[in-house]
């Protein structure tokens, strides 16, 4: 029996993980020590209201995508919980994960990749019904009066979100619509079962900019009409300060700052350093193997270096050479080469007069 938990959040994520197996050759399986996995999401919190719109912004391989696809289950969680409407729907399966489905829907990133191309617009939009046929009609699959409703719903839907003339449009393939009439047909196939969660998968992202605006615009009055919530995952923090309320930054599997649209946006820089050292700064201390979660992408990377003593033993060595010009002009030239080597040249440079400390 699944258990519900009181809470005034539509959709609820709890420390949620989504690892990979990493596949390997057999022998090296055999000599790994332990699985080898990568850490695709790796504890994400955060709640929505009903009617709320949160952004979940980030760059590309961040985990956006997976955690849109752990909410609406197509993605299996390795660890941490899922609710929606009070409900933990982690290990849902069967007739009742079917039946959940009726109530979250997702747009996928590929308008052209998500419909069928040997079926038409009609067909494609109104085959969510012919699934779920025993909830939205008495009527018998295959009997004439369903198809004849299925009909009637398919061409209501593609009014609603501005697919016309729907009448011509309906024995339409996905090979004769444009890029932003997909689109507004997979929203069409997605808002016909009249869901309550819409998970926005990079929605807008193939469409040009006056075709973008239009959707948005679409979807904020759907929202309005049909008390919609979203899950609005994209990497354009433009896009998402336009149409969300609340905005989560992503960042190597985690957030690392979540709040509201104006005020995320009002710091254009988005404080790496300073969230760095409230959520992942791990003091590298003697005798101990700890390291900052960010790795060699860490922005504080030479503080915790200098902590440790590594800058004092590489200023050490600098001064050694500085004393043989010959060497010293070798090793300038050598490391200028490239724009790598020009950003360490530099940083040396500014740590050689501050005795370490970074300007």
């Amino acid at each position: 029996m699944v258990k519900a938990e009181p809470t005034d959040e539509i959709l609820r994520l709890d420390d949620l993980k989504v690892h990979f197996p990493v596949k390997m050759p057999f022998v090296q399986r055999l000599l790994q020590r332990g699985e080898t996995v990568v850490h695709a999401v790796d504890g994400v919190s955060f709640g929505i209201r009903p009617g709320e719109i949160l952004g979940l912004v980030g760059e590309s391989g961040c985990g956006k995508s997976t955690v849109g696809r752990a909410c609406v289950r197509l993605v299996k969680p390795t660890a941490g919980r899922i609710f929606f409407d009070g409900q933990d729907i982690t290990k849902l399966g069967g007739e009742k994960l079917r039946a959940l489905r009726r109530r979250i829907q997702i747009i996928f990133q590929d308008p052209h990749a998500s419909l069928n191309p040997a079926m038409t617009i009609g067909k494609a939009i109104g085959h969510p019904l012919r699934i779920h046929s025993s909830v939205f009609g008495p009527q018998k699959t295959g009997s004439e009066e369903f198809g004849e409703w299925i009909r009637q719903k398919v061409l209501n839907a593609m009014k609603e979100v501005g697919l016309t003339p729907e009448e011509q449009l309906y024995d339409k393939y996905p090979g004769d619509l444009s890029g932003g009439q997909k689109q507004r047909a997979v929203m069409a196939r997605a808002l016909i079962l009249e869901p309550n969660l819409l998970v926005v998968d990079e929605g807008v992202s193939m469409l040009d900019m006056s075709v973008r605006a239009k959707v948005l615009e679409l979807m904020l009055d759907l929202k309005r009409r049909h008390k919609l919530t979203y899950l609005f995952i994209t990497h354009d923090l433009a896009t998402a300060k336009f149409i969300c309320d609340k905005i989560a930054i992503m960042y190597l599997g985690r957030i690392v700052e979540i709040g509201p649209a104006r005020e995320i946006y009002a710091d254009r820089s988005i404080r790496i350093p300073r969230l760095c050292s409230r959520l992942f700064l791990y003091r590298i201390r003697i005798g101990e193997q700890r390291r900052c979660y960010l790795g060699a992408r860490c922005p504080m990377l030479f503080i915790h270096l200098r902590d440790a003593g590594f800058i004092r033993d590489a200023l050490l060595f600098l001064r050694l050479v500085a004393g043989r010009r010959g060497t010293l002009s070798t090793f300038w030239m050598s490391t200028y080469q490239t724009r790598r080597g020009r950003g360490m040249t530099r940083l040396f440079w500014d740590l050689s007069r501050t005795g370490g400390q970074r300007v």
